[in-house]
């Protein structure tokens, strides 16, 4: 596994374009690629985009990696990685999934009061990130960028073959400034292969 990790740290600023950033709308490095959700024929929710040399992989031939999920109110299959409900898409790559020609689409959110309003409101979510790099821990659940997965349940890997694959990212769904559900209380897990090829998502609770 690789012991390099950079914690995630949310800046709420304005992220410059081409950066890393959580929200937003992506910006594409080619083509736009927008997955479509398996279950709702709906497009995914856009949740970051990593410029993956901020992490030290410059020499590889990604470039960025987007990652998308199915708004999963009522979905019971956004965890499985090979489920159709998210997508991380690497570019320059090959993505295989459904995908429309689209550079804009659904995005982060948080929810805030307003005036006149009873219930809390939808509000669109952008933000820069700082990243800072880290001893990587088995002991808690922090937001971070490569390392050492640290799996909520048991050890769960895309393949049957955990060493062609490194930790891409890792979210703490309770401990970010955004909605994003990963079955209430849970943690999802990013996934690139040793080839820097393909990449794999999902979440344990």
């Amino acid at each position: 596994m690789n012991n390099e990790a950079f914690e995630i740290e949310f800046t709420n600023r304005n992220p410059i374009n081409g950066n890393t950033k959580f929200g937003g709308q992506p910006d594409w490095y080619d083509i736009p690629q927008w997955p479509i959700g398996k279950t709702s024929g709906k497009l995914m929710k856009f949740v970051c985009q990593i410029k993956l040399s901020d992490i030290g992989l410059n020499d590889d031939v990604a470039k960025y990696a987007y990652f998308f999920i199915s708004d999963n109110e009522g979905l019971d299959e956004t965890w499985l990685c090979d489920g159709g409900d998210n997508a991380i898409i690497l570019q320059p790559g090959n993505y295989v999934g459904d995908v429309q020609n689209i550079a804009e689409g659904p995005t982060l959110y948080k929810m805030v009061e307003k005036l006149l309003f009873k219930k809390l409101r939808e509000k669109s979510y952008c933000s820069s990130v700082t990243l800072t790099s880290i001893k990587d821990s088995s002991e808690d659940y922090k937001n971070k960028l490569l390392g050492t997965p640290e799996f909520l349940q048991f050890e769960e890997y895309p393949s049957n073959n955990p060493e062609n694959w490194d930790l891409l990212f890792q979210i703490d769904s309770t401990n970010v400034p955004f909605y994003i559900n990963f079955g209430g209380s849970g943690v999802g897990y990013g996934f690139i292969n040793k080839k820097r090829t393909e990449a794999k998502f999902i979440w344990q609770q």
